[in-house]
């Protein structure tokens, strides 16, 4: 019988590949601007010179930074890379030349990536002071949360992957009066319905918290049908393992976790004390509420 169902969020739709090219590029120029603008106060060995734009030692310092490349790589490694900058730098180059960069959809682009890297870079001047969790605080999430530690178990499920257009009444119906994952299969397969079958371990720490709450109190042998995308997939628990973790294995994972945590509300505090302090407006809002204001007659008692 199928006792619950569970909607999770649906995966986010690829982008259109022209727009994902046309995103590369405008970045490729943004960053190429940026280094640009940097390197006529650039000091330092100048490595290469690209038609009159030097490319020095310091940038490609910060290409490696950047990039997480360690800096004692070999020097056939470091001219690979100086390589590579010379090449971005003739292609943007011919991009600009062709009057690329002053296409309206890549100059947004462009203004787009150029106040991203700066706003990635004040979050991380504010957050750079930001402590690690005590131990305190690491411990007492273990304590608060033993559904994911110490009393953390693991979910051995059956399932059944099948379009949500092909999610009938009659096939909810003759899921609500059967008993078997079998049986389901075999009645998708006889109304050819396409559906893939899965074997799978899920622990409390992977699943959102409405399902640990159902999967917990769900004993073995009962259905229950997720929602995820466009897709519904059937399940059934087969096994319910005590897989439990003790604090000092755990002790990494919260203390990244709180982590997450203390930034993000590092940034929230932030973002709020800005607004405190800052005058904003919606002129289209107030526009539109007052055409909607209906005008007041110009007559008097009725006259």
């Amino acid at each position: 019988m199928l006792k619950h169902s569970i909607n999770l969020p649906a995966a986010h739709p690829l982008a259109c590949p022209e727009r994902k090219r046309m995103l590369l590029l405008a970045l490729l120029l943004a960053a190429t601007c940026l280094a640009a603008c940097g390197s006529r106060n650039n000091t330092g060995q100048v490595l290469a010179r690209v038609n009159g734009e030097d490319i020095t030692e310091l940038m490609l310092n910060n290409e490696l930074k950047r990039s997480g490349i360690q800096a004692d790589l070999l020097e056939e490694e470091h001219k690979q890379l100086l390589e590579s900058m010379i090449d971005r730098q003739l292609l943007v180059a011919e991009a600009m030349r062709r009057k690329i960069d002053r296409i309206p959809e890549i100059m947004q682009s462009i203004e787009h990536a150029r106040l991203h890297i700066i706003e990635q870079a004040y979050l991380e001047k504010i957050s750079s002071d930001i402590s690690r969790p005590p131990k305190i605080a690491i411990e007492g999430y273990y304590q608060d949360h033993p559904e994911l530690f110490s009393r953390r178990k693991e979910f051995a499920l059956n399932q059944l992957v099948f379009p949500g257009k092909n999610f009938s009444p009659a096939l909810k119906s003759f899921i609500d009066t059967c008993n078997s994952i079998d049986k389901v299969a075999n009645w998708l397969d006889t109304h050819h319905v396409p559906f893939t079958r899965k074997h799978i371990l899920r622990s409390t720490t992977d699943l959102p918290q409405k399902a640990v709450t159902i999967l917990q109190e769900m004993p073995k042998g009962k259905f229950f049908l997720i929602t995820e995308g466009g897709n519904k997939i059937l399940n059934l628990v087969t096994a319910i393992n005590d897989r439990p973790v003790s604090l000092p294995e755990a002790e990494l994972q919260i203390e990244q976790f709180l982590s997450r945590q203390i930034y993000k509300n590092t940034v929230n505090s932030e973002i709020a004390r800005l607004r405190a302090l800052s005058k904003i407006m919606y002129p289209q809002a107030a526009a539109t509420q007052a055409a909607s204001v209906t005008p007041v007659s110009n007559t008097v008692n009725g006259k």
